[in-house]
């Protein structure tokens, strides 16, 4: 990933600001990364299935493409990981590695309290810190690697995934050179934590809508929220290389408006990986929660809209609190403030008429300790 060099507007800043509170922090990295390779390690040892086989366990989800977001009041952090076992599924119950994965964790005094039977997945609960989702699987065939087959606990049947296909399909959005993933081992190294100043604008705005979401529903159940996984993708399909945060979040919230005013019925969204994985599918099942996504998707764009339209910079402020949290927002003002104020005292700074930052001299700009600032500065 390469450093985007831009003019930085004062939205975006505080934008990249949000996010950058929003990011897993290095302690609880530290913690999922133990954790991980504990789990690993004791799966490996089973003398009884896993042990046995070869194993492919790597990330998956908000934890692998960098757009994790901390969770508001007391929930935890959810990182979801792929268990894959090199075996031939079509001759297996679509439970069978579920339950042994079951069976294995119970036989640990660590996890033994600590899981909960999802209807795809275990989870292992760490609590008021956060929980990591084991989703088995197998390779499907002929296509070791990209598509694999997840078991449903209620449909009892396999179903088809495609993980690290989505990987490279969200990352090729603002990549634009070809990237390799590792090569599958037994255990996949976790991917390291990114220096703020490459994270790209179309992570930092799915990190936006995620935590947008979290606060427009925090009064309801989380079944009434919709799929993390259904807005990053719609923020993949219709991001277009914007370097700028805001510009991104703009126009992909005017796509996705655009696109539900044109239908009643509840619009399909399938991994671009792969058609026969669909992320939709709770819509079709659950239709009343397809209109609170439309409620949530309109309040949002009009907000925005209104965000960008208003000149007072109080206003501005009071749009962010509502939008990401009035915790967050008060902290980031303050930390931009603070910066812009410490530029001003060293005759650096110079805001244009349409809210650019940039400083008169860059070298003297260099000797200034100040807050973090997103991205390059001319």
């Amino acid at each position: 990933m390469y450093l985007i060099s831009k003019r930085i507007s004062i939205l975006d800043d505080l934008l990249n600001r949000v996010a950058d509170k929003l990011q897993l922090d290095q302690t609880r990295r530290d913690k999922v990364e133990k954790s991980y390779y504990d789990i690993c390690e004791w799966l490996e040892k089973d003398e009884i299935f896993f042990g046995n086989h070869e194993l492919n366990i790597y990330a998956q989800g908000s934890y692998r493409i960098g757009t994790t977001v901390k969770p508001k009041a007391k929930k935890e952090y959810d990182l979801d990981f792929v268990l894959e076992v090199d075996v031939d599924y079509r001759k297996y119950n679509p439970l069978f590695i579920l339950k042994h994965l079951e069976r294995r964790l119970k036989e640990s005094d660590n996890y033994e309290n600590k899981i909960e039977l999802k209807k795809r997945c275990i989870g292992i609960n760490y609590k008021d810190d956060y929980h990591i989702d084991i989703i088995p699987a197998a390779p499907k065939e002929y296509f070791k690697g990209i598509h694999i087959k997840i078991s449903d606990r209620k449909k009892i049947e396999w179903l088809e995934s495609s993980p690290k296909g989505y990987i490279q399909w969200f990352e090729s959005n603002y990549i634009k050179e070809q990237l390799i993933l590792e090569k599958a081992a037994s255990i996949e190294k976790l991917p390291e934590k990114p220096s703020y100043n490459i994270i790209q604008p179309l992570q930092r705005v799915v990190q936006l809508i995620k935590r947008h979401k979290d606060v427009y529903f925090k009064d309801l159940d989380d079944d009434y929220a919709p799929r993390s996984i259904v807005l990053t993708t719609l923020s993949g399909l219709f991001y277009n290389g914007e370097e700028s945060e805001n510009d991104s979040l703009k126009n992909i919230l005017a796509n996705i408006f655009n696109m539900i005013q044109k239908t009643s019925n509840p619009i399909v969204i399938e991994n671009p990986a792969n058609s026969k994985e669909k992320f939709s599918d709770l819509w079709i099942e659950k239709p009343h929660l397809y209109k609170y996504f439309k409620s949530f998707i309109k309040s949002f764009h009009n907000n925005w809209i209104k965000l960008n339209l208003v000149d007072d910079i109080t206003e501005k402020h009071k749009l962010l609190k509502q939008m990401f949290g009035e915790e967050v927002s008060i902290k980031v003002i303050s930390e931009q403030t603070e910066y812009v104020n410490r530029l001003r005292k060293a005759d650096l700074l110079n805001i244009s008429s349409i809210g650019t930052i940039t400083t008169s001299n860059q070298q003297k700009f260099t000797n200034i300790k100040s807050t973090k600032f997103y991205g390059d500065v001319h």
